[in-house]
């Protein structure tokens, strides 16, 4: 009884060990680790670690796993607030808001202005091949904004996921934030375990 009660704790914890490995928090400590080691020599951390008693480097590398896995939780705790920060979703007084909504507004009317005078130069089949190219540019940056100023974000992560929500609006005349969940009970499961792919 007890063997496979030990066995039963061991499986779990070999289950959590993989899961712990698979996440992106182990990913940035293992990076962290290996540019440590590659920065100050293996040696620095090897040496310390072979000096412990094995129940020593046993506990270490359990405190260790429970460190990556911790800090995944919080991580996971904050990440929509980190989110919608680096959409720029800030409150008004927040200082750096309204020159970087201004920049972005600038540069949105600029490049409107620039795509209009190529497009009527491309009416009149009077493109150059430099022309033509800056307009292809221009264009493939127009879509991942949204259309109308007022709807534009301080960064352009924001303005990015902020266009890919309107577009259905556009095309289709439907709210992607009230449809969304519901179309999303429609799906097969095929599509809904299908990997995301980039909204442009």
């Amino acid at each position: 009884m007890q063997a496979k009660f030990v066995e039963g704790v061991g499986g779990k914890l070999a289950e959590q060990w993989v899961a712990t490995l698979l996440t992106p928090a182990f990913a940035f400590w293992a990076g962290g680790l290996a540019a440590w080691g590659y920065r100050h020599g293996w040696a620095s951390l090897q040496t310390p670690f072979t000096a412990l008693s094995e129940p020593l480097q046993i506990a270490l590398l359990v405190a260790l796993f429970f460190g990556v896995t911790t800090s995944a939780f919080v991580v996971q705790r904050f990440d929509l607030m980190a989110l919608r920060s680096l959409e720029g979703y800030w409150p008004r007084w927040f200082p750096p808001r309204q020159p970087l909504l201004w920049w972005q507004k600038k540069q949105y009317e600029k490049s409107r202005q620039q795509w209009q005078a190529l497009m009527g130069k491309r009416e009149q089949q009077a493109l150059t091949a430099r022309e033509s190219e800056r307009l292809a540019r221009l264009d493939e940056w127009l879509i991942r904004m949204p259309r109308r100023p007022e709807q534009l974000l301080p960064t352009r992560l924001g303005n990015l996921l902020r266009a890919a929500e309107l577009r259905p609006e556009y095309k289709y005349g439907l709210d992607t934030v009230i449809c969304w969940s519901r179309l999303w009970l429609l799906l097969p499961d095929a599509v809904k375990k299908r990997p995301a792919r980039s909204p442009c």
